[in-house]
This record gives C-alpha cells, sequence and structure tokens, in this order.
C-alpha cells in the first residue's frame, strides 16, 4: 500500500450488488492520483454477491474489501474509519457514482478551507423510473438528494450534508466517536440522522461545514422509494431518528422524556387532519406537508415513550462501536 495517501474513500455496502460494481469503478476512475488515495469496500454482513464483485477489484493496488458482521451503518462506516489511512475519510453509497474529480475537490475544499470541520456537495438523482407528480422539492432530502446552492457556501445551522456525499478530516471523526450505532441505517429499518449528529458536534466545536456543487454525486433513486407508503414509513423514522437525537444530546430524566412525550402528543392531537392525511394516499402537494409534520411527531413520539422505558438505550458509554 502506498504511503503517500491524503484521502481515503469509503463504500459501506448491504445487498446492493447491482449498484456496488459502478460505484467503485467511479472512484477508481479518479483525476487524483491513484497514489494519493486509497478505497475501502465495507460489506456490512451483505447475504447476495457482494464479496464476489469486490474481489473483481483485488487487483486494484489502492483496493481494500473489510467484512464488517454487525448489521448497521454506522457499525460499517466506523470500521471504515478505522482502516482508513488518509487524513480525509469521504463516503459514499454502494448505489452513488462520484465525479471524475470528486476526491481532487474535496482536497481542494480543505485546503481552501483551513476551519473545515466537514466538506459535501451537490448529490443528483439518476431515477430509474420518472418520479411521481406528488414529489415536491422538499422531499427530495430523504431520497438523499441535495442541492443547497449553485456556488459554494458555509453552511448554517439548519443546513447539513448527505452522508453519501461528505468528507470529514480522521481526526475529527476520532475526536468525536465517528457515528453512532443508535443512529443509521440497519437492513431495512430507515432509522437516520447518524451524520446529522455527528455535523451538529463539529459545527459545535467552532468549525465550518462546506458545501461546494462542484464536488458532484449522482445517486440512484429505485422505483420502490418513490412510493408514498416509502415517505410515510422514511418520515416515521425520521421522528424516531429526532428522538435518539434528542436523547443522545441531553440525556434527560425518565421524567424530562416523559414531559416531552406529552407535548408532542399534545402537538399531534392538535392536528388530526394531517394525522389522517398520513394514513391515506395524497393527491395534492401542499398536503404532504402537513402529513409529514403529523407522521414525524409521531415518529418522535414513540421514539421518546421508548427511550423512557428503555427500549432505546441513549445513555450507554459504549454506543460508539468500533472507534
Amino acid at each position: 500500500m502506498f504511503d503517500t495517501i491524503r484521502i481515503s474513500a469509503i463504500i459501506c455496502t448491504h445487498n446492493r450488488e447491482k449498484t456496488l460494481k459502478n460505484a467503485i469503478q467511479s472512484l477508481i476512475h479518479q483525476t487524483l492520483d491513484a497514489s494519493l488515495y486509497e478505497i475501502i469496500v465495507v460489506d456490512n454482513a451483505s447475504t447476495d454477491r457482494t464479496a464476489e464483485i469486490a474481489g473483481e477489484f483485488s487487483f486494484v493496488e489502492n483496493f481494500t474489501y473489510v467484512y464488517e458482521p454487525r448489521l448497521g451503518l454506522s457499525y460499517a462506516r466506523n470500521t471504515g474509519v478505522d482502516r482508513a489511512s488518509g487524513r480525509i475519510v469521504a463516503f459514499i453509497d454502494d448505489d452513488a457514482i462520484a465525479s471524475t474529480d470528486w476526491m481532487e475537490k474535496i482536497l481542494k475544499a480543505f485546503s481552501d478551507i483551513p476551519c473545515a470541520g466537514a466538506v459535501g456537495g451537490k448529490v443528483e438523482p439518476v431515477w430509474e423510473v420518472p418520479p411521481p407528480p406528488w414529489l415536491c422539492d422538499f422531499m427530495q432530502f430523504a431520497l438523499s438528494l441535495l442541492d443547497w446552492s449553485e456556488e459554494p457556501l458555509e453552511l448554517g445551522t439548519d443546513q447539513f450534508l448527505i452522508g453519501t456525499n461528505m468528507a470529514i478530516p480522521r481526526d475529527l471523526l476520532i475526536r468525536y466517536g465517528a457515528f453512532t450505532p443508535l443512529l443509521g441505517r440497519k437492513g431495512n429499518n430507515l432509522i437516520s440522522s447518524e451524520e446529522i449528529e455527528l455535523i451538529e458536534k463539529i459545527r459545535d466545536s467552532g468549525r465550518t461545514i462546506y458545501y461546494d456543487p462542484g464536488i458532484l454525486v449522482q445517486h440512484f433513486v429505485p422505483s420502490a422509494r418513490l412510493k408514498q407508503s416509502w415517505f410515510k414509513k422514511r418520515w416515521f423514522a425520521e421522528g424516531v431518528s429526532d428522538a435518539t437525537m434528542y436523547c443522545l444530546k441531553n440525556n434527560p430524566s425518565k421524567a424530562c422524556m416523559l414531559k416531552m412525550a406529552m407535548k408532542t402528543l399534545i402537538n399531534v392531537l392538535k392536528n388530526p387532519l394531517g394525522a389522517c392525511i398520513g394514513i391515506l394516499p395524497i393527491t395534492y402537494k401542499r398536503k404532504f406537508k402537513k402529513a409529514y409534520r403529523s407522521i414525524v411527531n409521531i415518529g418522535f413520539l414513540w421514539g421518546i415513550v421508548a427511550a423512557s422505558f428503555g427500549s432505546i438505550k441513549t445513555n450507554s458509554h459504549n454506543v460508539r462501536g468500533n472507534v
């Protein structure tokens, strides 16, 4: 292995044999000299041909395949961080394709912005089928699509990067414990926000979160994610994720969690129409935001109640996995 590695690109994968090869190939064909970067594929308990596909790239000198048996995207990402040699660790999904200058532009961004704690860019869709007419712009974040601006900018406190196009200095990943396994996808479980929880910590330390649309990734959107039922499951999981983040950040007492649960229940009851809309098929775009708020609140309520009864343990000293 080269001893000049500046950036480690990590692909975490779980049963994505159909898209993994294209993701790997996009990292092999980069404008950055191959001696300056490495590719690490972390196989997260796959049961398909993932290992076989990764084996096809064993001839690539800067390519490494790692198997992580614990199911969970956060476990896989942390395993990748453990194995990384580069000062910068970049993450891309197993169903995404990096632009040819992706890594070169990431390194340039960190060079131009010395205080940057995380860098990312635009994520464009590659639709398996044409998007449905009811798909709203605000819903695209759930599809891991991102377009904050046509120009580079420092992101505000209500703006975040997407895990499929994100790079962080390795020393910061180690310092903040990388990704908590309490958040992040686990197979078909849609719990998320592990990157948001980490970025909030980095931002709170005074570091800049930087977005450059030139750091471009194309992300495959399967037809299965273009159904209203999928979005509703995703929004419920977002609420559960928000509840978990609240508990991780505040470590509230059981009494505080139950108080928060009652407050959230009141908000749900104040908008019964939104809850009903969330159950029924939606034909008008303007109704989606009402359904979104109600479903997220219901998910948050479930998450807080589960945490208060110990179903979600957020005060463990070993919630960070490997790192």
